[in-house]
């Protein structure tokens, strides 16, 4: 009987904790002693099959040490309402969630989803050299080193980014061909959103970020979004880009700063501590409202003069540069 006993304590023990449909469990208590193969006990929990990965509890590292490493591809990490909390006090490298390869590349196309990663002495999400990575539904806060920097072909949907980045690093920094939709990045160290070129960002709000509060690389799309009280520029967008539908007020710079051959359209431009449109050459713009910005409407870099396809308000007059 006693061995029957010792038996069962053996498989209870020693059996990877399984949610339901084979999605592996994370929570405070396991990670003592590991939470599944592969991992070895304390933080950071490691992560190396591909799979579906649940936390059941709080998790709090308690010191300067990564919360989740990611060592494969094609990982589902859903938070379940639940945090990741780090140090939060003083200066180190944790981050909340990162992994192998070069800037975490090991880690491309993984899903973090529903929940909150608050106080890493680093970055929230340090996978910067990782293509595909989706983030949804989270909220990062009070990460030292930034928010989140993934790589190329991102997809960041519906996320909450406040008090990142010290007074140093960016709230959220994407790679190329990455979609940024219905996010909000506030008082960040540094540009609050940095997309790679080739990006479309859709319906995102940035305030009160230390610079720039959207800066997009060339050949990117920014629409519907709000830029205000950020520092520097309210949005920056680079050659061969498109600046549709947005506001931008009561940045410490440019209203809307774009690099050359740009379209500018439709936007609200208000109260901004230097331009309204900071325009580059071969750019033209049109059915923009831009009025109460310190040093004027309308102007080009280096005196090439934007063109003026009408329709635009300047100071409440039909007359713009």
């Amino acid at each position: 009987m006693r061995t029957l006993l010792r038996a069962l304590v053996f498989v209870v023990f020693s059996t990877p904790a399984l949610a339901t449909d084979g999605v592996m469990e994370i929570n405070q208590a396991c990670v003592a002693t590991g939470c599944f193969p592969g991992d070895a006990p304390g933080y950071p929990v490691e992560i190396t099959s591909s799979g579906s990965y649940l936390l059941t509890s709080n998790l709090s590292t308690g010191t300067d040490s990564d919360g989740l490493y990611v060592g494969t591809a094609r990982v589902i990490i859903d938070f379940n309402g639940f945090s990741l909390v780090g140090a939060a006090i003083g200066s180190g490298t944790g981050n909340g969630i990162t992994g192998t390869g070069v800037d975490g590349a090991f880690a491309g196309f993984m899903v973090v989803k529903n929940g909150v990663i608050r106080g890493f002495r680093a970055l929230g999400i340090a996978v910067g050299g990782a293509r595909g990575v989706r983030i949804e539904d989270m909220t990062l806060e009070g990460n030292a080193g930034g928010g989140a920097e993934v790589g190329d072909e991102a997809m960041i949907e519906r996320n909450g980014f406040s008090s990142n980045g010290g007074i140093a690093f960016d709230g959220l920094v994407t790679g190329a061909g990455s979609l940024l939709r219905h996010n909000v990045v506030a008082r960040s160290g540094r540009d609050g959103i940095s997309a790679g070129e080739g990006s479309t960002l859709v319906s995102n709000s940035a305030y009160l970020n230390g610079r720039d509060g959207i800066h997009a690389s060339v050949a990117s799309t920014v629409s519907d979004s709000t830029a205000y009280q950020n520092g520097d520029d309210g949005i920056v967008a680079g050659s061969g880009s498109t600046v549709s539908g947005n506001t931008a007020s009561a940045n410490g710079g440019d209203g809307i700063e774009t690099g050359i051959g740009s379209t500018v359209q439709r936007n609200t431009v208000r109260n901004n501590g230097r331009y309204g449109l900071y325009l580059s050459a071969q750019c033209a713009y049109r059915e923009n409202t831009i009025n109460g910005n310190s040093l004027g409407t309308v102007t080009g870099v280096c005196c090439a003069a934007p063109l003026n396809l009408g329709s635009n308000a300047c100071n409440g007059s039909t007359t713009c540069p």
